[in-house]
């Protein structure tokens, strides 16, 4: 589950370019942005290998959702779309207010993430 420590960690480790990649997406509201669409918003006429793998971490990360729909096209069989889904940019707007308050330094956590379920036998 993304939260405004973690998405701090992935802002702010993005390059400029993924950064106007999240912003294209972001722009899109609540809308589905297939990939030509994400390119218009750039202002170019196609996505390069480098913008999918920007958009690739921004959904390994979960801050884009990924659908695809089947398409008859001897170039592709499916079309990508993506969105920030509405709980993640409430997330970011939290990220923004949290930047504005405390300058451009690093979100820290006060306490390390644990996974419980890794450290819980099945003998408990």
């Amino acid at each position: 589950m993304l939260d405004v420590a973690k998405f701090d960690e992935v802002v702010t480790s993005m390059t400029p370019h993924y950064i106007r990649i999240l912003e294209a997406v972001y722009n899109f509201e609540n809308r589905w942005a297939s990939r030509l669409q994400i390119a218009l918003a750039l202002g170019k006429r196609r996505l390069t290998p480098y913008d999918h793998r920007a958009l690739k971490m921004l959904e390994q990360n979960g801050v884009i959702e990924v659908s695809t729909r089947p398409i008859a096209s001897p170039l592709t069989e499916v079309i990508y779309f993506y969105r920030v889904p509405d709980s993640v940019a409430e997330l970011m707007e939290e990220w923004v207010e949290w930047r504005k308050a405390n300058g451009n330094r690093p979100m820290l956590r006060k306490r390390k993430p644990i996974s419980f379920l890794d450290h819980l036998s099945e003998k408990v």
